[in-house]
């Protein structure tokens, strides 16, 4: 009976979570997106659930994402930094 119990606690019990490992492509999204928000002063607040706020940064007159900071992607998150950059730049 023990041997049952130990053996259908290991088939049913949660694996440990794993980090997804990141695509080329995504893992040169996430380096420019740091360095862009790093450059302009915005925030990127990681989410338990994977996906990420991004937050303007100070001083920004008119916010396009007002109300809907969340990113489901590196390219999503790197799209709204991009609308963030001051013009001329």
């Amino acid at each position: 009976m023990r041997r049952l119990q130990r053996n259908l606690a290991q088939m049913f019990s949660p694996r440990p979570r794993r980090a997804a490992a990141l695509s080329r492509v995504e893992r040169i999204y996430r380096a420019e997106a740091l360095s862009l928000a790093g450059e302009i002063g915005a925030e990127i607040e990681p989410l338990p659930g994977g996906g990420r706020n991004v937050w303007p940064p100070p001083g920004i007159s008119h916010d396009p994402y007002d109300g809907d900071h969340y990113t489901h992607d590196w390219a999503e998150t790197l799209d709204r930094l991009r609308a963030y950059r001051p013009t001329g730049r």
